[in-house]
């Protein structure tokens, strides 16, 4: 800092008031002054206070002098631009850099949407609860007044390779506008025994109906039976090294494009039934709203101009899903 002030002495440029030695810290002082500092004392002073008109126009002159310099007859030289100046240059690179370049990227791709089936390529569903899956912040979007991510929901699976999407269930009837976030946790988990009802009861009751035998023997008939099965290592952990809880597995189980619109019918109707029937796991699903959610597409969504970008989004995301919400 010191260094950059006796710089500052050397191009000629005069101090204002607050760049005297006795408004800086000891350390950017030029000079070799031990008194006080006093710069705390007088910051409650408007800037520039002591300095008249006269030498304000005396320093603006030096600085533009130390930025330009001086031409022969020792005046200093003006440097300036008017508006389109280098538009109509006669080099051509230095027109377009005038012009300049609007660019476009999505950052990342939302829909809400009811029907499972406007997604046409394979599905990884997770079946067992995953709390730790749920959104965290806000994702800017909400439904009927209320913040998306304040809204219990559950981590139904992943789907895209090139994009990836998360899917997840919403059940607007659960939401609980006295809840409170409490140490930075959000108030937006469904309860397991509603996952676990849905499956049984649902969906995995449609999968093994709609699924053929010799495919369907990858999917479990229970949820209980997969949630064991994703305890399996932690429990395998215990003989080794014992544990108060139990570690989980994110074990998938794929559900391909072509099951998807008969697996999903027969599943809304088992859950309209339910609903009927006052299932009480159940009966904050009535009203359910699916959701998709990729992030990180910032470079591979880019283009510069809006008709790229929308034929972009269709190239990549309607290989994935139909919906036209973002």
């Amino acid at each position: 800092m010191r260094a950059f002030t006796r710089e500052r002495g050397q191009a000629g440029v005069p101090n204002p008031d607050f760049a005297e030695d006795e408004r800086l810290p000891p350390e950017a002082r030029v000079g070799e002054s031990e008194g006080p500092d006093k710069g705390k004392r007088m910051m409650r002073d408007p800037l520039g206070s002591a300095t008249t008109r006269e030498g304000w126009t005396e320093i603006g002159a030096a600085i533009q002098n130390v930025l330009t310099g001086e031409d022969e007859e020792g005046e200093t030289r003006h440097f300036h631009i008017g508006s389109g100046d280098l538009v109509h240059h006669h080099i051509q690179r230095i027109r377009d850099m005038a012009r300049g370049t609007v660019t476009v990227d999505i950052d990342s791709i939302l829909s809400l949407f009811t029907d499972l089936s406007m997604i046409n390529c394979t599905i990884d569903i997770a079946m067992v609860w995953n709390p730790w899956r749920n959104l965290q912040s806000s994702v800017h979007i909400a439904h009927r007044g209320i913040a998306l991510h304040r809204i219990p929901h559950f981590f139904l699976g992943r789907f895209g390779r090139e994009l990836s999407f998360d899917l997840y269930v919403f059940a607007p009837k659960a939401y609980d506008k006295e809840a409170k976030i409490q140490k930075g946790v959000i108030p937006n988990r469904l309860r397991e025994e509603t996952i676990a009802a849905f499956m049984d009861e649902c969906f995995l009751k449609a999968v093994h109906e709609c699924i053929p035998a010799a495919q369907v023997n990858r999917w479990p008939s229970k949820y209980e039976i997969q949630k064991a099965k994703t305890a399996a290592a932690g429990i395998e952990g215990h003989v080794y090294r014992p544990s108060r809880q139990t570690r989980h597995m994110e074990l998938v189980v794929p559900l391909m494009a072509e099951f998807i619109p008969r697996v999903w019918k027969k599943c809304q109707r088992y859950l309209k039934r339910e609903i009927r029937r006052s299932n009480e796991k159940l009966l904050v699903l009535d009203g359910f709203q699916l959701f998709i959610n990729s992030k990180g597409t910032k470079d591979r969504l880019f283009t510069d101009s809006i008709p790229k970008v929308m034929s972009t989004y269709k190239s990549k995301v309607d290989t994935y899903s139909k919906c036209s919400d973002i």
